[in-house]
């Protein structure tokens, strides 16, 4: 199952040191068979997911980071420790099917569309990176491990859409992209730490036991409003607005949707990579996978919900006013992922599932 997760890592590495060397045939047929294999295994993974019930497989390769904390006032130390640890669940590899054949599709594309460019070696290698850091997004098992998928998809982000370098136009876009997807990273590690000092682990399958427990807890800040309620914020709704923030910065929603149309100034392969199955639908990966938080608290989602709609209408309507057809595009997959955080606003996380399988292939 390994296999499936690093031979795009293995595609990098070989072409990025050699691919000067066995030139851009050998380039495409090594990355060719590296991809279609990929997507073979991925493929059948999925299969499996369809047909055995309750699929769901772990590969733990060993402890990451071991550290000591002391939260307690008695004095005594605990142990944490995050780990290297992959889940292929039925969403999981769903995902990896996704993503794998959009990226097989975009790799054969590239083949032609940068035949003529004396970079060809290194973009290839960059599709094959990016393809690589989504895989370890989606097969994460705790938090940290999906903020580094998380964090390199970003960052190869700004390397494809700033390929052609010396282009200013491209230069600007990635700088966009980046900055604004920091303002989403610094949300999703507000909400890490705020998970960790919570549950005391990063883990998705223990925090999943523990949420309900901390759902009954008590307010960390309590407002009356003169009218007979009490306006209450609970911990679990602070984790999961830091979480929205994420979400909205790497899923381009309104407010931070900006670096997604100024995306088009990289090469067509990238625009087409970018806004079918990769970075922007992280955002709404993350809302399913911890789907078990959203659901503890019911002013996140209709904030979820208000946010998806006015994005997907605002976005939509933006289009319509545009001449060029990529970036009609790009505020065309803004307004389907409005449509996506949506429905996971009202708890129906497999039709915004369902929807993103649909964008990524249409």
């Amino acid at each position: 199952m390994l296999l499936s997760v690093f031979l795009p890592l293995f595609n990098f590495i070989l072409i990025s040191l050699f691919g000067r060397y066995i030139g851009k045939i050998g380039t495409i047929y090594i990355t060719l068979y590296a991809i279609l294999l990929t997507t073979s295994l991925n493929v059948n993974l999925f299969y499996q997911a369809l047909v055995v019930e309750n699929f769901q497989y772990s590969m733990y390769l060993g402890p990451w980071i071991e550290f000591i904390f002391n939260f307690s006032e008695d004095g005594v130390d605990s142990f944490g420790v995050v780990d290297w640890e992959f889940v292929f669940d039925s969403l999981a590899v769903s995902m990896l099917a996704i993503v794998s054949i959009i990226s097989t599709l975009v790799h054969i594309y590239s083949f032609s569309y940068i035949k003529t460019d004396p970079h060809f070696s290194r973009f290839i290698s960059y599709l094959s990176l990016f393809t690589f850091f989504m895989f370890v997004l989606v097969t994460a098992a705790n938090f940290v491990q999906l903020f580094v998928g998380w964090e390199g998809v970003g960052i190869c982000s700004y390397l494809l859409i700033n390929f052609w370098y010396t282009r200013i136009q491209a230069g600007k876009a990635a700088i966009k992209a980046i900055l604004i997807n920091r303002i989403g990273d610094i949300g999703f590690l507000i909400a890490i730490a705020l998970i960790y000092a919570t549950f005391r682990t990063l883990d998705f399958d223990i925090i999943k036991i523990l949420v309900y427990r901390f759902s009954q807890s008590y307010p960390i800040y309590s407002m009356w409003d003169g009218f007979g309620s009490t306006f209450a914020i609970s911990i679990l709704d602070a984790i999961c607005f830091f979480l929205l923030v994420g979400v909205a910065g790497k899923s381009a929603q309104i407010g931070l949707h900006t670096w997604l149309p100024s995306a088009i100034e990289g090469p067509t392969p990238v625009s087409a990579l970018i806004h079918a199955a990769t970075i922007v639908t992280a955002g709404i990966f993350l809302v399913i996978r911890t789907s078990f938080l959203f659901e503890c608290s019911d002013s996140i989602r209709t904030l979820i919900l208000v946010l998806g709609s006015v994005t997907a209408l605002l976005s939509a309507v933006t289009a319509v006013f545009l001449y060029d057809i990529k970036r009609i595009i790009a505020y065309s997959t803004c307004s389907q992922l409005g449509y996506m955080l949506l429905a996971c606003g009202l708890s129906q996380y497999s039709i915004g599932f369902f929807h993103l399988i649909n964008h990524a292939f249409f």
